[in-house]
Formats: C-alpha cells, sequence, structure tokens
C-alpha cells in the first residue's frame, strides 16, 4: 500500500506542483503559445473546477495568480524578503484573469489568451491530492484511514480502539508549535490556513501568503 500511495502522490507532482521544472502545469507556465496545451485529464478537471469556483466567487479564486505569488517570493522561485515596486506589481497583475485561462475536457488541454499568464494550484492541489490518496486506499477495500498533506485531511471510519481520528491543531502564534485543541473526525475533510509560517518581514510589517499555519502541526494518532 506504501508504494502505491507513493505513486500516486508522485504523479500529483508530476501534473501539478510548481516546484517540479517538468511537471504538466510548469511547461504550460513558461510557454508562450496561446494555442492549445495537452495535459493529463487530472490537472484539466482541478483547473475546470478552478474555474467554476472563480466564476462562483467574483474572483476571490483565481489560480492565475501565479505571477503574484511569485513576485511576493513565495512561489518556488528564491525570495528576496522585499517589497515589490509599484510598476512590478502593475506588471504582475496585468498577467492575471482566470478569463485569460481556458480548459478543454476532450482532449484535455489549456489555453492561455496571455502569454505571460502562469497557473498556481496551491490552494487546490494538494486537497486533490488526498482525494486521489484516499481512493487509491478505498479500492483495495481499506474503509478506516487518515490522510494527511500539509495540513489537508481527510479521515475515514474510525482509529483502531473505536475512537474518531484526533487532530491537533496548532496555536497560530505559538511559534514554538504547542496545540490549541484537539478536534475528532471521521467522514470529512480538514483543511488549515494562517499567516504564521510562511511569511517575511520588512520595515516592521509582516507579508503573508496566508500558507498553512497548521502545516506539520500536531495530529494525533494513537492506535
Amino acid at each position: 500500500m506504501h508504494r502505491l500511495v507513493e505513486e500516486e502522490l508522485k504523479r500529483v507532482n508530476q501534473q501539478m506542483s510548481t516546484y517540479i521544472q517538468d511537471s504538466e502545469i510548469m511547461r504550460f507556465n513558461v510557454s508562450r503559445s496561446t494555442d492549445w496545451f495537452s495535459v493529463s485529464i487530472e490537472t484539466v478537471s482541478v483547473l475546470d473546477l478552478s474555474l467554476q469556483i472563480s466564476v462562483v466567487s467574483d474572483g476571490a479564486f483565481d489560480v492565475t495568480v501565479g505571477p503574484l505569488v511569485n513576485l511576493w517570493g513565495f512561489g518556488p522561485n528564491k525570495r528576496k524578503n522585499s517589497i515589490p515596486t509599484d510598476e512590478e506589481l502593475e506588471t504582475a497583475r496585468a498577467a492575471v484573469s482566470f478569463k485569460n485561462l481556458a480548459v478543454r475536457l476532450d482532449p484535455p488541454a489549456l489555453k492561455k489568451m496571455d502569454p505571460a499568464l502562469q497557473v498556481d494550484l496551491s490552494a487546490i492541489a494538494k486537497g486533490h491530492g488526498v482525494d486521489r490518496v484516499s481512493e487509491v486506499i478505498r479500492t483495495h477495500g481499506i474503509t478506516n484511514f487518515f490522510v494527511e498533506i500539509g495540513g489537508e485531511i481527510f479521515a475515514s471510519g474510525m482509529r483502531v480502539d473505536g475512537m474518531l481520528w484526533q487532530v491537533g491543531i496548532e496555536a497560530p502564534l505559538d511559534f514554538k508549535r504547542s496545540i490549541q485543541t484537539i478536534i475528532g473526525i471521521s467522514g470529512v475533510a480538514l483543511a488549515t490556513s494562517g499567516d504564521c509560517r510562511n511569511f517575511f518581514e520588512s520595515e516592521g510589517q509582516r507579508f503573508s501568503q496566508g500558507m498553512q499555519a497548521a502545516y506539520g502541526c500536531g495530529i494525533v494518532y494513537q492506535g
């Protein structure tokens, strides 16, 4: 089972990670072509859902935010720990718009209307990875399991002792990573987010992408 889970996670990363230079999404990002770009059906499905969320949220969720994420130093590029200039921000914002991204399910492909468009799936790919790993486990007849990828969680069934799966939520302002509270879950997914891990300070101000506050937090599993 361990090997199957590792293989599925590798496939997800090879499709959607912005930290792997030859992943599908990175090859799409560096391409300046405005023609259809072939990718896997999994990548297209995630982006199709992303665009649906962008529409219903009126753009509050937008996976084309890649240029801004990289500019602020929260992407794969080395962080500068400095505030971007107004000119840099204006240039990056001009390349951000989910309306400039198109998806095609059959055959699966992506298309950018702006050559500078870049996709960052950090807000949705880990949850997708949790779903895929969970499905791998289910297909082998296992109903009691717990999956966690960087603060994204799904719990199914019960622990071996019959209790709910226990999740420790990290105290958001405690850099010693103490646990604020523990909750029991089953049959649900859970995601955590905050600004106390991935940030930099400049001139007395903190700047953060709002990444997982509970990334690597104490997840209590006994049994």
